[in-house]
């Protein structure tokens, strides 16, 4: 006769095998999901591209020209500190957005952008 030898698992090593199975299950959903988000961070940069591409240099102009005005006004009126003070918060912001759209233009991953056609150095500064 012979003798048939048939191990029996353990509880501890059923639910140990179970739970290979999920982990198993939940590295592979993992790396799907890191894919997705590499695809979504993707995406998201030629977004951001194609934004600052149509809009970015349109918004430096805008805020040069928003620079001008608070400086024409505050030049109208030099005693009007509130005016000097409009001017030259405009003109930081006009030189800020010229510097990140500049830096965003220069950045080799972004494709072509015009420059920005107003030069912000011109400015004066208003004591």
């Amino acid at each position: 006769m012979a003798h048939d030898l048939t191990r029996l698992t353990s509880p501890e090593e059923e639910e140990l095998g179970a739970k290979q199975v999920e982990l198993n299950r939940l590295s592979d959903l993992l790396g799907e999901k890191e894919l997705e988000l590499r695809d979504l961070r993707l995406c998201l940069a030629k977004f951001q591209n194609r934004y600052f591409r149509r809009v970015g240099a349109k918004y430096t102009e805008l805020d040069v020209l928003r620079a001008r005005i608070a400086e024409a006004k505050s030049q109208q009126h030099p005693q009007d500190a509130r005016l000097k003070e409009a001017a030259n918060d405009a003109r930081g912001q006009a030189e800020r957005t010229a510097r990140e759209y500049e830096g965003f233009r220069q950045n080799p991953e972004s494709e072509e952008m015009p420059p920005v056609t107003e030069d912000i150095t011109e400015f004066r500064i208003i004591q």
